[in-house]
């Protein structure tokens, strides 16, 4: 299920090509959507719940109804700051591993420009540009742990890899041993980051927790 049209058209073109039989894609928004009481055993959102404005909401009035007893909720999704508010130590790691690149390497996509830094997302500026982006991204793990118990969560970051390589990963679609060299230099800096900060990306499978649905 999405709201994009595009998406929608892009699935179903995908599911041709691939002759598959048993998949059904809707295009519609959830919250108006009747799941006839369906009881799904596995809901999965692959970079999509931190679109969401009310998680907690959304978890508890449509996803965990219409899950079944062993049911599994299944995440790949940014759970750090809404409207990737970053702290000031994120962005000087970021910054900093945006100079172990060097500057043949930084020229942005389609641009004559050139990656230095940067300075963060100004909160306006995202919601102008994507009015959900990261709309309540901090309350994902929160509320899944309030309700699910969880059975696999792998931190698998990001944290400085996706905004210092954004724009200029181009320059690293064919590796030789000088790129090599820069990628493990900037790997090796996330995850020195990692561990004294939380993920901003997440991979969990949880089921439901039904004494705290019951409560809830």
């Amino acid at each position: 299920m999405d709201l994009s049209k595009d998406s929608i058209h892009q699935a179903r073109n995908k599911i041709a090509q691939e002759g598959l039989k048993n998949i059904e894609v809707v295009c519609a928004d959830i919250y108006k959507f009747d799941l006839n009481d369906a009881a799904f055993d596995v809901v999965l959102f692959k970079s999509a719940l931190h679109h969401f404005k009310n998680i907690e909401h959304l978890l508890l009035e449509k996803v965990s109804p219409n899950m079944s007893e062993n049911g599994l909720l299944i995440i790949d999704e940014y759970v750090g700051p809404n409207r990737s508010q970053y702290s000031k130590k994120q962005i000087l790691a970021i910054n900093k591993g945006i100079q172990l690149i060097p500057k043949k390497f930084r020229k942005i996509h389609k641009t004559p420009f050139y990656k230095n830094r940067i300075s963060g997302s100004g909160v306006i500026r995202m919601k102008l540009s994507d009015p959900s982006e990261c709309i309540d991204s901090e309350s994902i793990l929160p509320t899944i742990h309030k309700m699910f118990i969880p059975l696999i969560e792998k931190p698998m970051g990001s944290n400085i890899l996706m905004y210092a390589l954004k724009d200029i990963a181009q320059h690293f679609y064919t590796i030789n041993s000088e790129k090599k060299e820069i990628l493990d230099a900037l790997f090796a800096l996330e995850d020195d980051f990692l561990i004294h900060n939380p993920s901003d990306i997440i991979f969990g499978v949880y089921k439901l927790n039904n004494t705290a649905k019951k409560v809830a």
